[in-house]
């Protein structure tokens, strides 16, 4: 008899694989049907099945058993695969997913009888009394495949390992201003090259394909679409990116909001798309392009889009915004609107949406990381959301800025471009101070006035906050790689900060939280 508790750990991880795999499979076994994927269904099956059996988990192996028995009849041909069977099956492995994770007591009987009644001729569920579960992928740790060698990494292990790795690109900045005489500058050279080398490999271990989240969610359109009688085509374009564990998992979330959202609210019944003249399936298309320091996500359907006129209608009805200032607001101030919490168009409260907390999730949460989020929509054809965030949380590239004798960092991801001032060129309209950027006027958030610092302001800084542009008026600015983010208690800071590096000089700086100014 085995110690079950001394490889629960590993039983889980690679239980977790095979879930994934058979909800995948099966995605795929809908779309194009192939042998090959009920030969990778009936693998998995089998595979865990055994797993189970070892570990003594006898819920677990009776349903994988069921599984695969309808796996071996798809096989036989036996069997025919429908969209209710299908359904059962999904249903089936979101139960696996809790029997592994939850580690609850689940009476599996009803899928059971339903998995062993299946009409070998017309697939008719037998016993339907099955409670839908959700599916929510989340393995603590992380799986690392290149060239068919596993490894599995602690996250705690790995921060703490990327903390000293970020001590170490301090103390390369402290010495590089000392580095005078011949032999100190050869020890540098080779020394900034090893951690150089060290911070690469360290930061390439945190990465995970893009397509790891993407993949989740061909599942989550198939279901909701499925759910609102809705024909939806998911479209993944993300060749080779990669993004930090930590940025994936905070992204994973918001990405699902807008999902939702998408079918919901944008893409149109079959019937009403063939009225208007479009296809009754509707297309949701997802792509990742790797821009400088950054990921720029986009989610983007070819649904009825925003409706601007009802966005400014419920702002004034939820006095979100008074009349007056609804009159004079642009279409990219009312399309800002839709993060505001509470905010919702839904005629009517679902499961699916309808409490307004959908885009204010996908904003909080995307600015968090320090990334940003832009709406672009065009009624009558579709909607097109664009998630922007750096590819890591942990290392940076950013802007020094000089305001006086105070410095501050801005991170670069959010720096459009920079300005040299002229005398005249900041205007003031209606008592607020203003600069013309590309026929636009652009705010100006004066840091100096913020904190009384005195400023020449001979440059200005024009900075992307979630879609609206800001100019920060300063001295001087400089652009610096390696910047280390050391985390701070907000309850010490204002809200314009929430992290601070250590400089070469030994002096700590602040970095601007630009979306909280």
């Amino acid at each position: 008899m085995i110690d079950t508790n001394k490889y629960k750990e590993m039983f889980v991880q690679e239980a977790n694989e095979h879930i994934n795999n058979l909800n995948t499979s099966l995605l795929e076994l809908e779309k194009n049907y192939s042998q090959k994927y009920i030969d990778s269904l009936f693998r998995s099956a089998h595979t865990l099945k055994g797993m189970a059996a070892m570990m003594e988990y006898e819920n677990i192996r009776i349903l994988c058993k069921s599984i695969e028995d309808v796996f071996d009849g798809l096989r036989s041909n036996n069997i025919t695969l429908t969209k209710d069977l299908a359904t059962l099956l999904f249903n089936c492995f979101d139960l696996l997913y809790r029997l592994v994770n939850d580690n609850i007591e689940i009476d599996i009987t009803p899928f059971v009888n339903s998995l062993q009644h299946v009409d070998k001729n017309k697939n008719i569920i037998t016993d339907t009394n099955i409670v839908k579960h959700e599916n929510v992928s989340a393995v603590k740790d992380i799986t690392h495949t290149e060239k068919n060698n596993t490894i599995r990494i602690n996250l705690q292990d790995l921060d703490l390992l990327i903390n000293l790795v970020g001590e170490l690109v301090i103390e390369k900045n402290r010495l590089a201003m000392i580095r005078k005489q011949d032999d100190i500058s050869n020890i540098f050279m080779s020394l900034e090259r090893l951690i150089s080398d060290l911070q690469y490999q360290t930061m390439k271990i945190r990465l995970v394909p893009i397509d790891t989240i993407f993949g989740r969610f061909n599942r989550a359109v198939r279901d909701l679409a499925a759910k609102l009688n809705k024909d939806v085509e998911l479209i993944i374009n993300a060749p080779n990116i990669q993004l930090d564990i930590s940025l994936l998992d905070a992204i994973t979330e918001p990405l699902l909001h807008i999902i939702r959202n998408a079918i919901d609210h944008g893409i149109e019944l079959p019937e009403e798309r063939e009225k208007l003249g479009k296809p009754r399936t509707g297309k949701l298309k997802f792509s990742a392009h790797r821009i400088g320091d950054s990921i720029l996500i986009e989610v983007e359907d070819d649904g009825k889009g925003i409706n601007l006129k009802n966005i400014l209608a419920k702002a004034i009805e939820k006095k979100i915004i008074t009349e007056e200032e609804a009159a004079s607001m642009s279409d990219d101030d009312i399309i800002r609107l839709i993060g505001t919490p509470g905010l919702s168009t839904a005629e009517k409260i679902t499961d699916v949406s309808g409490r307004g907390v959908g885009m204010d999730v996908v904003f909080n949460q995307v600015e968090h990381v320090g990334g940003n989020v832009t709406i672009n929509t065009i009624e009558g054809q579709g909607t097109k959301i664009s998630i922007r965030v750096p590819l890591s949380i942990s290392i940076i590239s950013g802007l020094i800025i000089y305001i006086g004798k105070e410095r501050y960092i801005i991170p670069a991801l959010n720096v459009i471009t920079t300005f040299r001032l002229n005398k005249n060129d900041i205007k003031s309209l209606h008592g607020k101070d203003v600069f013309v950027f590309d026929k636009k006027i652009i705010p100006i958030f004066d840091l100096a006035k913020r904190f009384n610092i005195e400023c020449d302001k001979r440059y200005l800084v024009i900075i992307n906050r979630s879609g609206s542009i800001l100019g920060i008026p300063v001295d001087f600015y400089e652009y610096r790689d390696d910047i280390v983010i050391k985390t701070i208690d907000n309850n010490t800071l204002t809200n314009e900060f929430r992290s601070a590096t250590i400089m070469a000089d030994g002096n700590a700086i602040l970095i601007l939280d630009i979306n909280n100014l």
